[in-house]
């Protein structure tokens, strides 16, 4: 991949990520860095999609710590413990 290649998908993601179609975020991306527009949207969408299983799987991972935290200690209370 070259660096323009490389910055023009960042670029594309970076308008996928304010809402803007993949066609018109990789045309303007591929146009701004002198690439081809099917190769900027093919790597801008498997990035995408990559972030976003990411960000959905660390959200799933951290949910259950989350709730361990809401149970509270009888230690804390000052309650005998069984």
């Amino acid at each position: 991949m070259t660096f323009a290649l490389f910055k023009a998908v960042e670029a594309a993601r970076a308008l996928l990520a304010e809402g803007h179609p993949l066609a018109r975020a990789a045309t303007v991306a591929a146009v701004e860095f002198g690439v081809s527009p099917e190769d900027v949207a093919g790597l801008a969408l498997e990035a995408h999609h990559a972030c976003s299983a990411a960000r959905a799987h660390r959200t799933q991972t951290a949910r259950p710590l989350v709730a361990c935290r809401a149970i509270p200690d009888p230690a804390a209370d000052g309650e005998p413990q069984q």
